[in-house]
């Protein structure tokens, strides 16, 4: 796509928009609070700083007493900007809200190109991206920094997958590149949405564009598919050993969400299904698909996307069952936010193309009239649905908002109509469409800032106990021959709020060690009983045991077994004349030197994940086992003998070396396409 002045002009206008809105997180003053400190910062901090893209950590002796680092399924694993960010020594909580800034500017500037590619003007398709910065994705999700890039590379997404005339060899390289960083660093719940909507988004482009299937195919679907082989890195351990969540949706459905289509919330404390999930979008934009003259098949794929949508992620009673039945949605944790990002998107692509052919037809004073009345009538039912909801004192000042883009939007149809008479109408329509877009979301973006922007060194100082780039210093070039004793929250949990306070980011940070994560272990069926655990008065021997510094204990086999902790705790069943040394630690291996005088079964106080082998030598020979990681034992163990020295606990990610086979594969397969390609080009 060749860029022209007005391009340049609308990025310029984009970029400067993103700028005065996200200003403070620039500045550093500002940033999100909650999730974006804990498992998206820290896990993300302690995984780059571990090791490097090509030779990552396979375990982090942090969060929760340690965790393999493939369940750390939102975090910004294998995502290359942070990765820049780490190795230059500067990623923090104030340069992670610059990126995350920079990322919405990016998703603005794609939804522009995406609505030109449609064949969408110019001044409509600044429009459109405006409304887009104003969507519930960047603000009501801030905390959850994978969510906001779902939203931000989406558009890039559907405009790389719709046909293009002449495939570059760049573009080959930046599809997959594009699908790569899009399934290493986007919301699993958003993933899946995408497998149904890009699912019907290629189908319908296949179908429609015959004379360019060929190229399609070739150069930009399968440059996707391989982009997505590469994501293997991260997903493939992890959908192989547990579900991505046991519970499916919950989102209750309420009018309260359809009520938040026009009007936006204002209130300090946020019920559960508005926060991250408020539909709130630019109502003047909204209003234009009343525009609509004739259905087309731009405008017949958008429909149909935006129906499939709601149609799937809108949970009711009477559609439960047969959603959760359908392949992977039922792994979707919040549904409605999931599709949100598809059918708000359709909306403003629908929005675009009514314009689109109001510029082309012009607008008659019958469909202008009847436009604005259901404008009308569209306001008073959701208005009617937020007094049904019980919403009517939180949706102030959601009422001048609507007042405001009712009048708005009446103005801006009178001009559609002389524009049969007088030049300037479709451009001043467009440019009062524009200017009450930025009015009511800049307004609304200042006055509800609570889910988005929070004082910084203010929350660092609760996340952290002081601000984090100290933490970082206080943590930097600290080493442990063996691992130290863990702190964290009181035990047992006063689950959730010690969990959801996040207090122990500080000790992640500073490698003081921690028993407390959250995010990477919820909803994982088979880890998530160690937290419900923690809430129990049993547990605590347990972790009074994790928290002491590396150590083990040699116990009688028969007696121990699944009950070794309380065993161990007793002292009921620990072999007498033993004696046991951690002579060296690494992130995920553990070497002890062992003496007993019989057969017994060598526990340690690391909890039993699967991958953990465990060598254990006797007069130079050494023998390697699987360490028992049954989730019922509780800590690591494996029978010794008498005559054993040496035992040495390691830790493996599970279907490693096949990941970075497939990745491998993935880069060869890139570089065979591009010297077809380029062959192509020639022969051509």
């Amino acid at each position: 796509m060749k860029l022209i002045k007005s391009d340049f002009a609308a990025i310029a206008v984009l970029s400067l928009t993103g700028l005065v809105i996200f200003r403070e997180y620039f500045s550093g003053s500002k940033s999100p609070s909650w999730d974006f400190l804990n498992d998206y910062f820290t896990a993300s901090f302690v995984w780059w700083n571990s090791g490097s893209f090509f030779n990552p950590p396979s375990y982090l002796p942090y969060a929760f007493s340690g965790f393999p680092a493939h369940l750390s399924g939102q975090a910004a694993n294998w995502y290359l900007p942070v990765g820049l960010l780490a190795e230059l020594k500067i990623y923090n909580i104030h340069t992670s809200a610059i990126l995350q800034a920079i990322t919405i500017i990016f998703g603005l500037i794609g939804i522009y190109f995406l609505a030109k590619s449609w064949q969408i003007p110019r001044y409509v398709s600044l429009l459109l991206a405006l409304a887009y910065l104003f969507s519930p994705g960047f603000f009501t999700s801030a905390s959850h920094i994978d969510i906001v890039r779902g939203w931000a590379f989406m558009p890039w997404i559907l405009l790389a997958l719709k046909p293009l005339k002449d495939n570059s060899i760049k573009s080959v390289i930046a599809i997959t590149f594009l699908s790569f960083q899009y399934m290493v660093g986007v919301y699993p719940g958003i993933i899946i949405a995408s497998v149904y909507i890009l699912f019907l988004y290629v189908s319908f482009n296949l179908l429609l564009d015959r004379e360019n299937r060929r190229n399609y195919f070739l150069y930009q679907i399968i440059p996707f598919a391989i982009g997505i082989a590469m994501s293997f890195l991260k997903w493939l351990p992890l959908v192989t050993q547990e579900r991505l969540y046991r519970g499916g949706n919950t989102v209750e459905v309420t009018p309260a969400i359809i009520s938040t289509l026009i009007y936006p919330y204002d209130t300090l404390v946020l019920p559960n299904d508005i926060t991250m999930r408020s539909l709130f979008l630019a109502p003047i934009v909204i209003l234009s698909v009343l525009l609509i003259q004739k259905i087309n098949k731009s405008i017949a794929i958008f429909a149909i996307i935006a129906a499939v949508s709601i149609f799937l992620g809108f949970d009711f009673s009477q559609t439960n069952k047969w959603q959760e039945a359908l392949p992977f949605l039922g792994e979707s944790r919040f549904r409605t936010t999931d599709f949100k990002l598809f059918w708000t998107l359709s909306l403003l692509m629908l929005a675009g193309l009514a314009l689109q052919q109001v510029k082309a037809k012009g607008l008659s004073v019958i469909r202008g009239v009847a436009a604005v009345a259901l404008a009308f009538l569209f306001f008073t039912y959701l208005n009617r649905l937020a007094r049904t909801a019980l919403l009517e004192d939180m949706l102030i000042p959601g009422n001048n908002y609507a007042r405001i883009a009712g009048i708005t939007f009446s103005l801006m149809v009178l001009f559609l109509i002389i524009k049969k008479f007088f030049a300037f109408g479709f451009s001043g329509a467009i440019t009062l469409a524009i200017v009450g877009t930025l009015v009511i979301g800049y307004q609304w973006s200042e006055l509800n800032k609570t889910p988005w922007s929070n004082d910084r060194v203010g929350i660092e100082q609760v996340y952290y106990g002081m601000e984090v780039d100290k933490r970082i210093g206080e943590g930097e070039g600290r080493e442990y021959v063996t691992r130290p004793g863990r702190i964290g929250p009181e035990f047992p949990i006063p689950y959730p709020i010690a969990l959801t306070s996040q207090k122990w980011s500080n000790s992640e940070i500073n490698k003081t060690f921690s028993l407390g994560g959250y995010v990477p272990l919820k909803g994982i069926p088979r880890y998530e009983s160690m937290i419900e655990f923690a809430k129990t008065e049993e547990s605590i021997n347990y972790f009074k045991l994790l928290a002491q510094a590396q150590t083990g204990w040699i116990v009688s086999e028969d007696t121990a077994n699944k009950q070794a902790v309380e065993c161990i705790a007793n002292q009921s069943c620990l072999i007498e004349s033993t004696k046991i040394q951690a002579t060296s630690w690494e992130l995920n291996k553990i070497e002890f030197a062992i003496s007993n005088s019989t057969n017994g079964l060598f526990i340690i106080n690391e909890i039993p994940w699967q991958g953990w082998k465990a060598e254990v030598c006797s007069e130079g020979d050494c023998e390697t086992f699987e360490a028992d990681s049954d989730i019922e034992t509780l800590l690591l163990s494996v029978p010794v003998k008498a005559d054993t020295q040496k035992v040495i606990f390691s830790y493996e990610q599970p279907l490693r070396l096949l990941t970075w086979v497939i990745f491998w594969i993935s880069i060869l397969a890139v570089m065979i396409l591009l010297i077809v390609k380029t062959r192509s080009k020639k022969l051509g």
